[in-house]
């Protein structure tokens, strides 16, 4: 702190007294003036900036939140469009591809079941296997059949599956199922 007192020494005694001259030296009025005068500009302009600064950050963070908002908003969209998307992207690839996977299926499934004739019809002499086979399938396994000159009686089945009946022997084929677990494949 400045003192504004001086000390001086008159007629030997030694006095506090108050000297403009000593006063001024210590405190220079016009600078101590412009130093406050700055100081006050300063403590003006950092309260204004605090004051910019502190709006800024209401304004930034609602904007902030408006943004959060519309991501959520165009996320929810974008998965909603995706979604429908790979629907019908899975819905065209199933429908396309079901009808030729059922193709190889059932020749697959005529094929073993010619192949597992073969091993009866050799078991049983002139005994003749009843197979039930479904109307659609009727004429290919008839003609692979004859073609592998196959002993064999045709009944429509009751089911969309082939079936082999010699005595106590029954052979089934699982098409609809494998057909099933190939369609929920493709789906995933």
């Amino acid at each position: 702190m400045i003192s504004l007192v001086s000390w001086s020494t008159n007629n030997g005694e030694d006095v506090a007294v108050c000297d403009p001259e000593a006063v001024a030296k210590k405190l220079n009025f016009e600078t101590a003036m412009e130093d406050i005068s700055a100081i006050c500009d300063t403590l003006i302009k950092c309260t204004a900036l605090h004051d910019v600064a502190r709006a800024n950050l209401a304004n930034g963070m609602a904007l902030s939140g408006w943004i959060d908002r519309q991501n959520r908003h165009i996320q929810a969209l974008l998965d909603q469009r995706i979604a429908v998307v790979r629907s019908s992207l899975i819905s065209t690839i199933t429908n396309t591809v079901e009808p030729m996977l059922l193709e190889v299926i059932e020749k697959k499934a005529i094929e073993d079941l010619c192949s597992a004739l073969t091993i009866l019809c050799e078991g049983n002499g002139k005994n003749v296997c009843k197979v039930y086979v479904p109307e659609r399938l009727r004429e290919r396994l008839e003609v692979e059949t004859k073609r592998q000159s196959l002993n064999c009686e045709f009944a429509e089945g009751e089911f969309e599956e082939l079936a082999l009946m010699s005595g106590a022997t029954r052979i089934q084929t699982r098409m609809q199922t494998f057909k099933q677990l190939m369609v929920e494949a493709l789906q995933e």
